[in-house]
């Protein structure tokens, strides 16, 4: 099974970022140590999970997060985009390739006629949890994840 890595999609390599980065320009991906051309590409499959946030001890969220699998003759890379705000801007460069893209959730359509996140969540609420049956996606893929609060002791 390929490793999927948790990044930040990016053009920007100064940005700073809990993430690894996934760096693009008009003919290459980058990450880590690799460099793919969009030319040897042969697929990208899209897909989406879902990864449950603790907001407080009675609170619990869905965050909905794209992945990514692009496949080149030698090997295959798996991401999950943990940022949403350059992914039009990512297929944008991949559609002027010859590269096929199977996006059976219809994702891409979905970011482009609901660009607003909040939106984009609340319909996601909705319809995600049958998606996740019908294409056996991860929901929720993990761990909850918490955010930072204490608990502080009387004296």
């Amino acid at each position: 099974m390929t490793t999927r890595y948790q990044v930040q999609l990016t053009q920007d390599d100064d940005i700073k970022s809990a993430y690894e980065l996934l760096l693009w320009d008009h003919s290459h991906i980058y990450f880590q140590d690799y460099s793919i051309a969009f030319q040897d590409i042969q697929e990208i499959n899209i897909s989406m999970c879902s990864m449950m946030q603790m907001l407080n001890i009675l609170s619990i969220y869905m965050n909905y997060y794209v992945d990514i699998n692009i496949i080149t003759p030698k090997e295959e890379y798996a991401f999950q985009i943990m940022n949403h705000d350059t992914l039009l801007s990512f297929f944008e460069t991949v559609s002027s390739f010859p590269i096929p893209i199977n996006d059976p959730l219809h994702i891409l359509q979905l970011y482009t006629d609901m660009p607003d996140n909040y939106a984009r969540t609340k319909y996601l609420d909705r319809h995600f949890k049958k998606w996740a049956q019908q294409y056996h996606l991860d929901n929720p893929r993990g761990k909850c994840i918490p955010t930072q609060f204490s608990f502080h002791r009387k004296s």
